[in-house]
């Protein structure tokens, strides 16, 4: 019998806001589950994809809570449990089995295309209609929602709902660039173009590794000196005047590495043109339209760099999440600095703080 719950429901005509809706909620295959979502952070990702969808959908991708029931073969997981969830991958491809479960290669069928993955609807509407669902495989702007076994991550007793959503992709991603996409070398110089939670996350991961100089480049000048106090040695303002030039004398001839997270082709390039040869630019999104060539920013540099698209910071979440969690507690990831909270009921106001930039990590909270 499908369970009814509350969504946030986003529709073709509505920009980046939603209604709160019942829905029902499939009932769970062999390896799914049902959780009870507690806590739900907001990705740019949601407010970018609500804008262009074209039919009902319920986002979602950063979901924390309490497992409520379970599907015949499911061997992980027992109601009661306390989860996080973040991307899914199907396990037995070749990438997924050589330990990079980002670059599964059903990745976007099972995180975008808004079915589960034997093609059927998670979401309905109260009259039975699909909705578009199972987002990220979880669609966790809901109160429940149906997710695989292989996306959820167990958590510890005492870790707050709030503080384990946004590991599932933000904070991971950006930790991940620098410890696994990059596996940054202590004394190597490294920027992070884009002081958001993803960015803000990369400069504490930098600080983990030792990497010097730590370089923050942002527009906000809030956003800049908060990097500051996570790890960054210096800051600057994304529009001065030469600033490749600037970065490339403050490392000693250019950067190592560069994390480039704005997508916009100016700064791309002045990313890339900043390395030294050899040097590695980590991209979060190519700037340009989707299937548009990226310009090409010139120079030696270009033609001795590695450009690295980074997916969810090539990790695997089920090893991952729990060294995160045993950095925070060791107070060397203190990312609890980003997350300003939520009422589920708020959601429209906490999208548009997120989209506006006036919160660096917005969290749902669900009573």
């Amino acid at each position: 019998m499908p369970l009814t719950t509350e969504a946030a429901v986003f529709r073709a005509d509505s920009g980046a806001r939603c209604e709160l809706r019942p829905v029902l909620l499939a009932d769970p295959g062999p390896t799914e589950m049902v959780v009870e979502i507690k806590a739900c952070g907001i990705c740019h990702t949601d407010v970018g994809f609500a804008e262009h969808v074209t039919r009902p959908a319920v986002l979602g991708h950063e979901g924390a809570g309490i497992v409520h029931q379970v599907g015949a073969a499911v061997t992980r997981f027992t109601p009661g449990d306390r989860v996080t969830l973040t991307f899914s991958a199907c396990e037995q491809c070749a990438t997924c089995e050589s330990g990079h479960p980002a670059y599964c290669m059903t990745h976007i069928a099972r995180n975008f295309d808004g079915v589960r993955p034997d093609g059927s609807a998670a979401l309905m509407t109260e009259d039975g209609r699909p909705l578009f669902g199972a987002f990220f495989q979880q669609s966790s702007f809901a109160r429940h929602a149906l997710v695989q076994q292989d996306n959820a991550v167990a958590i510890p007793a005492d870790l707050d709902f709030a503080l384990a959503a946004p590991l599932g992709c933000g904070i991971q991603t950006g930790a991940g660039a620098v410890l696994r996409s990059f596996d940054a070398r202590a004394g190597e110089p490294i920027a992070i173009f884009g002081a958001g939670a993803v960015g803000l996350a990369a400069v504490m991961a930098a600080r983990i590794r030792g990497c010097d100089p730590i370089i923050a480049v942002d527009l906000s000048e809030n956003r800049r000196h908060l990097a500051r106090r996570l790890g960054a040695t210096h800051s600057f303002e994304g529009t001065e005047p030469e600033l490749a030039d600037t970065l490339r004398s403050l490392s000693g001839g250019g950067l190592r590495y560069a994390l480039e997270g704005t997508s916009h082709p100016d700064v791309y390039a002045m990313a890339i043109n900043a390395l030294r040869p050899g040097g590695i630019c980590g991209t979060l999104a190519y700037p340009g339209e989707f299937g548009q060539p990226v310009a090409h920013p010139g120079g030696f540099a270009f033609m001795n760099t590695t450009s690295l698209g980074v997916i969810e910071g090539d990790s695997d979440p089920a090893t991952f999440i729990p060294e995160l969690i045993a950095l925070a507690e060791r107070g060397d990831l203190p990312y609890a600095q980003l997350i300003e909270r939520y009422p589920f009921a708020r959601i429209n106001d906490a999208l548009a703080d997120a989209a506006t930039g006036r919160v660096i990590k917005a969290v749902l909270k669900f009573d």
